[in-house]
């Protein structure tokens, strides 16, 4: 299970640093300069990716009772981690950093200093809830 997670943990590294800038730029362009709006855009768009994440749960959830074997459950939960942790990385607080690599790359963007701010703190508190949900939901489908 660790080489598993490991694993899953390069993937969304990888995809996450391919694919920031585009992620930050929907973030920068749909905020118009408005802090609130840009908190709105980045905690919607972590809570969008915890939502499909839940339904590729619930869609291993109802293989595992339909099949009888928990293991029928990796054939949703294991894509619905790889399409969701690239996005979640990109919004988890970085160690003692704290939020300073999203609000640096947000700032490269052309997010002022407000706005850049209020989409990472906004934004990073889903995705630590989404780091919870990724680690249970593989905690529940291959064990300990």
């Amino acid at each position: 299970m660790i080489f598993g997670f490991l694993g899953l943990l390069c993937w969304a590294l990888v995809v996450a640093h391919l694919f920031a800038r585009r992620a930050y730029g929907m973030v920068v362009g749909a905020a118009r300069g408005r802090p609130a709006r840009a908190a709105a855009v980045a905690a919607g768009m972590q809570l969008g990716g915890l939502l499909v994440f839940g339904l590729f749960c619930l869609a291993g959830i109802g293989l595992s009772r339909h099949f009888d074997a928990a293991r029928y459950a990796a054939f949703a939960v294991v894509p619905g981690c790889l399409l969701y942790t690239p996005l979640l990385v990109l919004a988890v607080p970085g160690g003692a950093g704290g939020y300073r690599h999203v609000r640096g790359d947000l700032g490269e963007l052309g997010a002022d200093r407000r706005v850049a701010r209020a989409a990472a703190w906004a934004a990073g508190p889903v995705a630590v809830l989404g780091l919870v949900a990724v680690l249970s939901g593989l905690v529940a489908t291959f064990g300990a």
